[in-house]
């Protein structure tokens, strides 16, 4: 009976870690701290507690790594990633699904000896990632000063790099990169194999290579219906009934933004082009308003993803339109 209980709580907690990733991919990463304190219950056995994997005896079991091998005479000087974490526009996010290392290892070398990264001079384990943020970081304890050590982590060593249309170059501080550790360690979790098959009834939640797959189909589908509605405005654009094509538009508009990336950005900006235009020669102020929009929607994006080609011609067009409204 008492393994039953156990299983029970390793599948409660390996759910928890789930809805906890999910959380984490939706912005909400503060929730790293509660990932930590789940890893943590699961992994961790001290003279006071007792993991869930110690009470279930499987310590044996084989874990997966997503991190390559960092040589055992390798200098801890300096910085060195290693490779829980991928460099994207920028910013250090965890690797998830993109990264081409899946070792299979032991427990012992997974949780206490696989060095996942050099920091400052430290070198980084699984276990001293968890423990630094579920315990000394408002996790399970809060401590009066957090160790200077952690306080580097957090911090990070590297930085945002972000471009302005007007040429403008800022540098922001890459923090709470632990985080993303957390994030990536949480994924080889819930995606080792031999650690599921100690839930007796099973726990097979969708992974993060079948949710990105269902968003990206779900995001083909949202774009697909813009499109339509676009097709729509035009149409009734060309038959002059501007009112109508004005309302398809916001539509449209209202279902494109959850969707802003590089791809769809250009999109954004055809669909406000045919909302200026909707607005006839004794409206200048609206179309003014409308440029703009396109200028300071673009100039927002401008730090978040990257934009090229005919994104940046519509952004050029906006601001002609601008300069030519307000000359009349």
């Amino acid at each position: 009976m008492a393994i039953q209980r156990f299983q029970f709580s390793l599948k409660r907690q390996l759910k928890l870690l789930w809805q906890s990733c999910r959380n984490f991919d939706d912005s909400n990463t503060d929730v790293a701290i509660q990932m930590a304190v789940i890893l943590r219950i699961i992994f961790h056995t001290t003279k006071m507690s007792t993991s869930l994997l110690k009470h279930l005896k499987s310590e044996h079991i084989n874990l997966l790594s997503t991190c390559p091998e960092i040589a055992s005479d390798r200098s801890y000087e300096g910085i060195y990633e290693g490779g829980l974490t991928i460099c994207k526009r920028g910013i250090w996010v965890a690797n998830l699904d993109e990264s081409s290392v899946r070792r299979q290892i032991s427990f012992q070398d997974w949780w206490i000896s696989d060095t996942v990264c050099i920091y400052s001079g430290i070198k980084y384990t699984r276990r001293k990632i968890v423990l630094d943020i579920a315990n000394k970081e408002d996790g399970a304890h809060v401590v009066k000063k957090i160790p200077s050590h952690i306080e580097k982590f957090i911090k990070g060593h590297w930085t945002v790099t972000e471009h302005s249309p007007n040429g403008k170059v800022t540098k922001i501080p890459s923090s709470n990169q632990n985080y993303q550790y957390i994030r990536q360690i949480a994924y080889e979790a819930l995606h080792s194999e031999e650690l599921l098959e100690l839930v007796e009834t099973g726990f097979r939640l969708k992974t993060d290579r079948e949710i990105a797959e269902d968003n990206r189909n779900l995001k083909k589908l949202a774009l697909a219906k813009v499109q339509k509605l676009y097709e729509t405005a035009i149409k009734l654009a060309e038959n002059s009934q501007c009112e109508e094509s004005h309302t398809i538009v916001d539509i449209a508009l209202e279902e494109l933004y959850p969707l802003l990336s590089t791809e769809s950005a250009e999109f954004l900006g055809l669909l406000l082009l045919l909302r200026a235009d909707n607005f006839g020669p004794e409206e200048p102020k609206k179309k003014i308003e409308t440029y703009e929009h396109i200028c300071k929607t673009y100039e927002k994006l401008f730090s978040e993803i990257k934009l090229q080609g005919n994104t940046l011609k519509i952004y050029e067009e906006a601001k002609i339109q601008i300069k030519h409204l307000n000359a009349k």
